[in-house]
């Protein structure tokens, strides 16, 4: 069963890579949503991308805590490009708790398309001597005890796609249900066997810059739309911290077996504990030393971003109608995946003015000839030329070709054009591929753009299947029709919230 996870995370870098491991043992790719995130959480993605993983990051610089509004416009530019059978809606500290990939994969394939799925929560508690470095390098390990009664239930929602449902789905907050934009709700089941280990409470610096962070970033949300039980438990732990007792190692037991709970007096470990490990599938973890975990820099430079880049929303230039047609979200996604810095554009496309207005976004980047290039653009190149392009050899770059033309390409011209480049050595990157036309916006990128690897003679069939696919995929990924903006600079600017 063809599955995906979406996660929107920010400043997780104590267990995200812990989180993308696991759940890639039981899942087909993960899509994550990075919140502007400071502490060396992009930095772990970006190394577990280059690492091979089936990883696509949507960066989002918009501040405030709109995660179904984010959720669902990911959603919504993601399942029509992967095509998904299963969708999961995932936050960084939650792990699925399943006997096996072929135990999932039963569980679900009797549940209809069209329906949802609830899966229990299980929240698990920090050890009563609480080791941060053993937490860090094995979360799960580390955490065997979880509640033993969750009052209420909380569940986090997977649905069962139905294409039909695409774009009128909506994911409430907190992922923990979904409705349709008329407000009605899918069928829903419930599912015993499998279950979603939660592991909110962790340490006390990273509980208190969670919460502080968190909470702050309701409080702008709910300024526009204010919906006031979300988030209820970063507001009381808020209070803890800000203006009560605040946590401590010796408290921090107490504050797990809380969360998100109403108040009981008498919770305590003996009694409403209960010993529930979580296999991991992790193994061991490479980026910790990527990560920054303490507190008051967590808390500053989450500031300082906000500070330095205001909201993350897109506020179009006075001269905006005469300013260049650009959408360069998946490109730079591309850039960043691939370490290029070298950038070309070919000649006979619209690829050197695109890299001009990259290299002036970030000086790091240079203009280069074609053959000393790392990257190489045909922007809006017609497949024939782009074709005859191939048998330039002398001309291709280092690392990465990116291509789209103007107007959609029939199947058999598509294949001839990528044959051409396979025979001059280049073969599609299928993730970096679908995952630039997720990331983009402008039509003709969603449906056409195409990234291509140096190509590897001892995976030719495999090489040969993807093309096969690519040529398949026709145009069913284009977007609705909806104002698009004519500067893309980010994949979250599009999204209906600002233009609200």
């Amino acid at each position: 069963m063809n599955t995906l996870a979406i996660a929107m995370i920010k400043n997780e870098a104590d267990i995200v890579e812990a989180f993308v491991r696991h759940n890639l043992a039981l899942l087909d790719l993960m899509v994550v949503i990075d919140n502007g995130s400071t502490d060396g959480t992009r930095e772990i993605l970006t190394s577990l991308q280059r690492e091979g993983l089936p990883l696509v990051v949507f960066d989002d610089p918009i501040f405030g805590y709109y995660q179904s509004e984010k959720v669902t416009h990911v959603y919504r530019k993601v399942v029509p490009v992967f095509n998904p059978e299963l969708v999961w809606f995932l936050d960084a500290d939650e792990f699925i708790h399943a006997p096996s990939r072929a135990a999932l994969d039963a569980a679900f394939a009797v549940v209809p398309a069209g329906d949802a799925v609830l899966l229990p929560w299980r929240t698990h508690l920090p050890d009563v001597e609480v080791d941060p470095a053993r937490v860090l390098a094995d979360p799960l390990g580390a955490m065997p005890d979880r509640r033993r009664r969750e009052e209420p239930t909380y569940f986090k929602v997977v649905v069962r796609r139905d294409p039909r449902d695409d774009a009128r789905l909506v994911i409430e907050q907190g992922n923990h249900h979904v409705h349709f934009t008329d407000r009605t709700r899918p069928t829903t089941h419930v599912m015993d066997g499998v279950a979603v280990a939660h592991l909110p409470v962790r340490s006390v610096e990273q509980l208190s810059a969670k919460v502080i962070n968190g909470w702050q970033a309701y409080l702008v949300k709910n300024r526009h739309a204010e919906v006031p039980t979300a988030g209820f438990q970063w507001q009381q732990l808020y209070e803890r911290v800000v203006y009560g007792q605040g946590i401590d190692a010796a408290t921090l037991t107490t504050v797990a077996l809380d969360y998100a709970q109403p108040a009981r007096a008498g919770r305590n470990r003996a009694d409403d504990a209960v010993r529930d490990a979580v296999p991991s599938r992790y193994g061991p973890l490479r980026y910790l030393h990527l990560a920054r975990t303490n507190l008051l820099a967590k808390i500053a430079m989450n500031m300082e971003s906000y500070i330095l880049n205001g909201d993350g929303t897109w506020k179009p230039d006075t001269d905006e109608t005469a300013a260049p047609r650009r959408d360069i979200a998946g490109l730079l996604e591309v850039l960043r995946q691939s370490d290029a810095v070298r950038l070309a554009g070919a000649a006979g496309s619209d690829g050197p003015r695109w890299v001009e207005e990259l290299t002036l976004a970030n000086p790091g980047w240079q203009r280069v000839a074609n053959d000393d290039a790392d990257l190489l653009l045909a922007a809006d190149m017609p497949a024939a030329k782009f074709a005859a392009l191939a048998r330039e050899g002398a001309s291709h770059p280092a690392r990465r070709i990116v291509w789209w033309a103007p107007k959609p390409t029939a199947p058999s011209e598509l294949d001839a054009t990528l044959a051409a480049w396979y025979d001059a050595g280049w073969e599609p990157h299928m993730l970096e591929t679908l995952g630039y036309r997720a990331l983009s916006a402008f039509p003709e990128l969603r449906a056409g753009a195409v990234v291509l690897q140096r190509a590897d003679a001892t995976r030719r069939e495999r090489a040969l299947a993807i093309r096969a696919a690519l040529c398949g995929m026709g145009d069913a990924a284009r977007p609705a029709a909806t104002p698009v903006p004519k500067r893309v600079l980010h994949p979250m600017q599009d999204m209906e919230l600002l233009a609200a």
